[in-house]
């Protein structure tokens, strides 16, 4: 049973007990004032009789008496009528069509002025009262019924208003739409209601709870987003390589320490830039502008992912080489490219000047060179030409074994000490031919050392300064002196 028809009930059932405590109180206050009425009618009456009858009572005509007391007994509201004087009845008369119950009984003493002459006793009821009671109780009855059945007529309507919009509530929720019909027993909407609101808010809590949920690993999420972008950052800062990033536009978005370093540039001067007006020769922009643009259009390039070399330019437009490799990833506003850049002008003048020593060792005077343990290594073509030796013959020799008097030691530790005190050695020496004879040098030696001030090995630079023939075969000096450096 929904709320309307509960609350109907209970304001019937309400209503019904006051209108019955209303119409008793009132039925009660109506007899008590139709008996008082009564009395006093009957106190009258008696009063009247009491007059009429004193003559004949005093006259002791019992006849008269009798006549009278029948007439009296014939009005309507007189239902009996009774005279005795003293311990004699002298008349009674009782009307017949009258109920017993309802009557109003008087006792009044007939007196003269010669004293007491008898008594009259009345039985009084007011017809015209009985007939009005029952009219009035029934007007009482329908009126009350009657607002009664008004005021739960209202109840019901107004109840019905108020739910209304529940009712909607609840249709559109089950059905979509209203529905034209209601049913006074149908579901309770305000109960259903309550338990969809209740509902609601238990998927609110658990939407809560996971919203909470989602924003502390969020929250835990963007930490550590944070921690790695401020690694990311520390390392991108921090690397050894220039980093250049630009967008499909060829502007620069992006230019680390180093780069600033390299170039010249600052990051604030050179983003929005170009890269092809910045750090680009001049003679190889129109080349990296189709390049780019047929990277964007087909996503491949001769130089993704791969070191390459090429001149770049300083910001006072000096041009030194580098060497870079490009990476490229497209996001949703385009295609970036993220070039790693290394300045090589070190290495380039390293290698051109181990190409000309290279030259130098191939073209120039005899030489060879020695490791720390003073084995030879390597001798190049001057030197095999000037004592008649293949590289075979000496590499892994004592250079000592190559001179006039190898077992003089004093003479040979002099030279090793000053290699590795002083680092380099200048004097003459005499070697021996392959075929025997001295060949007399100058001789310059120097030692290369690593960053522990150790010495790895020594190159030596032989000038001739001239030669004595002897027969002697140069291979009988060729003794294998591992006790001593050299």
């Amino acid at each position: 049973m929904n709320i309307r028809a509960r609350a109907v009930l209970y304001t019937a059932f309400i209503f019904t007990a006051v209108i019955l405590a209303f119409i008793t109180l009132a039925f009660g206050y109506l007899a008590d004032a139709r008996k008082e009425e009564m009395s006093y009618r009957a106190k009258e009456l008696a009063e009247l009789v009491s007059v009429t009858f004193e003559i004949p009572l005093l006259e002791k005509n019992h006849t008269i008496i009798r006549d009278m007391t029948d007439r009296f007994v014939a009005h309507e509201d007189l239902t009996y009528l009774t005279i005795d004087q003293g311990d004699s009845l002298i008349a009674h008369s009782r009307s017949l069509d009258t109920p017993e119950d309802g009557i109003t009984v008087v006792i009044k003493e007939v007196e003269s002025d010669e004293g007491r002459l008898g008594t009259v006793i009345v039985g009084y009821r007011n017809h015209y009262s009985d007939n009005m009671a029952s009219p009035i109780g029934q007007m009482l009855i329908w009126g009350t019924s009657g607002i009664g059945l008004f005021a739960i007529v209202v109840i019901y309507i107004l109840l019905y208003s108020i739910t209304r919009p529940l009712r909607k509530l609840h249709q559109i929720k089950e059905n979509g739409e209203p529905t034209s019909r209601f049913s006074l027993f149908d579901v309770d909407e305000i109960e259903t209601t309550v338990n969809e609101v209740n509902q609601l808010r238990k998927k609110m809590d658990r939407s809560y709870n996971k919203l909470q949920s989602s924003l502390r690993d969020h929250e835990f999420s963007h930490q550590q987003t944070q921690i790695l972008e401020e690694r990311s950052q520390a390392i991108y800062n921090a690397s050894l390589d220039a980093i250049v990033v630009v967008d499909d536009q060829d502007t620069i978005i992006e230019f680390n320490p180093m780069a600033e370093q390299l170039f010249g540039w600052s990051r604030d001067e050179i983003l929005g830039l170009r890269l092809a007006e910045t750090i680009i020769p001049e003679r190889l922009r129109e080349n990296h502008i189709m390049g780019m643009q047929h990277l964007i259009k087909t996503g491949e390039g001769p130089v993704l992912d791969q070191r390459i070399e090429l001149p770049a330019k300083r910001k006072s437009g000096r041009e030194f080489p580098i060497e870079i490799s490009i990476s490229s990833a497209k996001t949703k506003s385009g295609y970036i490219f993220v070039s790693y850049i290394r300045d090589i002008s070190l290495q380039k003048a390293r290698e051109e000047e181990r190409q000309q020593a290279v030259q130098a060792f191939e073209m120039g005077f005899p030489m060879l060179i020695a490791d720390a343990k003073g084995h030879v290594v390597r001798i190049n073509q001057a030197f095999s030409d000037m004592l008649g030796f293949k590289p075979e013959d000496v590499i892994g020799e004592k250079p000592r074994s190559l001179t006039e008097n190898p077992t003089d030691k004093p003479f040979h530790t002099r030279i090793w000490l000053s290699l590795l005190g002083r680092g380099f050695w200048d004097g003459e020496l005499e070697l021996r031919h392959k075929t025997g004879h001295v060949i007399r040098v100058k001789s310059k030696m120097k030692s290369q050392r690593n960053e522990g001030d150790e010495m790895q090995f020594y190159v030596a630079h032989f000038e001739v300064l001239g030669d004595y023939h002897q027969d002697v075969e140069a291979e009988t000096y060729l003794e294998d002196e591992k006790q001593s450096p050299l």
